[in-house]
């Protein structure tokens, strides 16, 4: 088995491997992700609460800002909220 060396590329060692074989959502498939409409994807678009880049026409939402915006979000109930089931 032959082995041979790779140049070292100090761009492709900037980005990590996992970025590189995740492709960007399109609004549609985020909407689809957050189960919510497109418009309001394109609003937060609009807006600057979500950023975005264009390829021609097409409007694309990098993983990392998704992953950014769903960090954010925090499905646990609010600390001192009473349960429904308190009695």
């Amino acid at each position: 088995m032959m082995m041979f060396d790779l140049p070292n590329d100090s761009r492709a060692s900037a980005v990590p491997d996992r970025q590189l074989s995740r492709p960007p959502f399109s609004v549609r498939s985020l909407a689809d992700r957050w189960e919510c409409s497109e418009g309001l994807i394109r609003k937060m678009i609009r807006n600057g609460t979500l950023q975005s880049f264009t390829i021609g026409t097409l409007i694309r939402i990098p993983v990392s800002e998704v992953e950014r915006i769903e960090c954010k979000s925090d499905p646990a109930p609010a600390v001192g909220k009473e349960s429904s089931n308190a009695k």
